[in-house]
């Protein structure tokens, strides 16, 4: 369900994104556009309670790769967050 208001950059990153994440044998079940966030997008992924904070300035290949890495090491330690933060690139950060 797309607004009017968001932008073409926007809509290919997320085309893109689902591509790329289908890779990491991972399925998102929906992306936000926070209020006031140009460049930042929310991804929820099909049963997990966090979501992931990505940057449309980044690669969504990159992301996506480090999006399943960040799903296996969050398993493997059995972490439960709220968030994960993908933005920077090489730095993950959860909360």
């Amino acid at each position: 369900n797309v607004g009017e208001n968001v932008s073409d950059r926007v809509k290919q990153f997320v085309v893109r994104l689902e591509d790329d994440i289908k890779l990491e044998g991972v399925e998102i079940e929906r992306v936000v556009l926070p209020y006031q966030k140009v460049r930042q997008i929310d991804v929820y992924i099909k049963g997990r309670k966090e979501y992931y904070k990505l940057s449309i300035d980044r690669s969504s290949a990159v992301q996506a790769e480090d999006l399943g890495r960040m799903l296996r090491y969050l398993d493997d330690k059995k972490i439960s967050c709220s968030y994960v933060d993908l933005r920077v690139e090489g730095k993950a950060y959860y909360k």
